[in-house]
């Protein structure tokens, strides 16, 4: 395991966007290593303007995202401590942000507020265990909340050594939010 190596890099932030009801889901932010920005700008970037219309970000989103379905968008999630699929996603866009490609997209994750203001607590980890894909939490601005007004929330990332990969070496660093309403 330790001659593998990812061949994509990606930096990650989650937004956690709450209504009246709790956590209605999270959206999901990936910016790309130049490289792979590269290779979709090539591919996909018909016009070569540096800009993705609206019928690119659709091939895109065919031709180099909906697959991830397959792998849960790697996305790992739990509601007080039971595992939750990805099982869609929608609001899929993609863009440049200088020199890199992004990803945004919306993940529906409804968790209701407890009753008699008990904390309600998740976990989400984005991470590709197969190591293809490097995925690590932004170093600024990883976290941040919508539509949150109304709830008191707390969060941390954590090592989450139980789902350590590549024979251990790997440990991927997910968030635990802890929300109720206030």
């Amino acid at each position: 395991p330790l001659f593998g190596h990812p061949h994509i890099f990606i930096d990650n932030t989650f937004t956690f966007v709450f209504d009246e009801a709790g956590l209605r889901g999270i959206r999901i932010h990936w910016l790309f290593d130049e490289m792979f920005t590269a290779s979709i700008v090539m591919e996909y970037d018909r016009n070569g303007n540096n800009v993705f219309e609206e019928h690119e970000v659709r091939s895109i989103e065919n031709g180099a995202f909906s697959n991830l379905k397959n792998f849960g968008y790697f996305l790992h999630l739990t509601a007080q401590g039971k595992k939750v699929p990805a099982a869609r996603v929608v609001d899929f866009d993609a863009g440049m942000r200088g020199r890199r490609l992004y990803y945004s997209f919306f993940v529906p994750f409804r968790v209701p507020f407890r009753t008699h203001n008990a904390v309600t607590r998740v976990t989400v980890g984005c991470y590709d265990d197969t190591y293809f894909c490097d995925i690590t939490n932004a170093a600024e601005g990883c976290i941040s909340f919508e539509g949150s007004a109304s709830v008191d929330c707390t969060w941390e990332l954590i090592d989450d050594r139980r789902h350590a990969y590549w024979g251990g070496v790997i440990v991927p660093v997910i968030v635990s939010l802890d929300f109720q309403q206030k």
